[in-house]
């Protein structure tokens, strides 16, 4: 039985236990735990299930702590969807509730999430303004994890500004906090993220060395929506590279990966690449295809992405005409 299936079990045993005894603080605690173990495998319906029995729960025991926990669980479930309005409300509610108690290490990770969500929507100085509250709050908590987060959602916002030499200071400073605490997960993002900026810097030999680190450990740890993302990015490495036929290798299995869990923000770019790879091969049709299925997707997702999407598509469709 493998070891999360284990995990299930004991808290399915628990949950029983709690239920049949009256501990409705325990009860709660075994739903979020719950909710935890099948997120990290990717099972978000079944995460969300549980996510939301233990708001209600909380909320009607009046468990504060309980509530900030899991409204910051479902605020993450539907950004991994795409779904930013929904999940701006939970984070937003979870910061309320983490000021309440006064939790430094709560409203860290509450403001970066919302520079996070902000950095998908575009809003670039509120991205900014979040991560730095972020990384201030995270460095009050004596807790390394916090810290590294918070580092790393604040180089991805660099990033994004082309400010690489900031960017690289974050990422590394995650890094380094990650390797000292052995956290996995840390380690993972933040080999992802140094990856992303060498593509961006055109090293792409070591972009390619840290994105295959971050998808060892993605592996290792059974973490689908980190396996699809570096497969995606080492794609992407190799269109830069035009290596078209890895790209289309690495691309194809991401977007399997991704759509299984159903990670709709990862789904778009490998969408975007894929339509990419196409168009330079003058596959014209599958590009105009791939153009489309991301568009419909970019538009339900209200992202900045869709008047670019509907500009390539036009484009392609003009090059198509003229090569017949």
């Amino acid at each position: 039985m493998a070891e999360y299936e284990i995990g299930i079990d004991y808290l399915q045993q628990s949950l029983k236990i709690c239920v049949e005894i009256g501990d409705r603080l325990g009860e709660a605690t075994a739903l979020g735990n719950l909710g935890n173990l099948y997120a990290e495998q990717g099972d978000y319906g079944q995460a969300l299930d549980y996510y939301q029995q233990h708001l209600e729960l909380a909320q009607q025991i009046k468990d504060v702590a309980g509530q900030q926990r899991a409204l910051s669980n479902l605020g993450m479930l539907y950004e991994s969807w795409g779904e930013y309005s929904q999940a701006i409300n939970c984070y937003q509610q979870s910061l309320a509730l983490a000021e309440q108690l006064e939790s430094k290490s709560g409203i860290a990770t509450a403001l970066g999430a919302l520079s996070t969500v902000a950095l998908h929507l575009g809003k670039m100085s509120e991205a900014l303004e979040y991560g730095q509250q972020a990384l201030a709050q995270a460095k009050q908590t004596e807790e390394p994890n916090a810290e590294g987060t918070a580092w790393g959602d604040l180089g991805n916002v660099y990033a994004e500004l082309q400010d690489y030499e900031q960017a690289l200071d974050c990422h590394n400073r995650h890094l380094s906090l990650a390797q000292e605490n052995e956290d996995l997960d840390g380690q993972a993002m933040a080999f992802g993220n140094l990856a992303n900026c060498y593509d961006s810097l055109e090293q792409y030999e070591l972009a390619i060395d840290y994105h295959g680190k971050l998808l060892e450990i993605a592996r290792d740890l059974g973490n689908p929506e980190h396996e699809g993302m570096a497969l995606c990015n080492l794609g992407v490495t190799y269109l830069n590279l035009e290596n078209y036929d890895a790209a289309l290798v690495q691309l194809g299995a991401a977007l399997q990966v991704s759509e299984r869990i159903e990670n709709y923000p990862t789904v778009v770019n490998v969408l975007f690449n894929l339509a990419e790879v196409h168009q330079k091969l003058e596959n014209w049709d599958v590009a105009i295809d791939y153009y489309e299925r991301l568009q419909k997707l970019a538009m339900q997702m209200e992202i900045p992405l869709v008047e670019e999407c509907q500009h390539l598509h036009s484009e392609l469709i003009a090059a198509q005409e003229s090569h017949r």
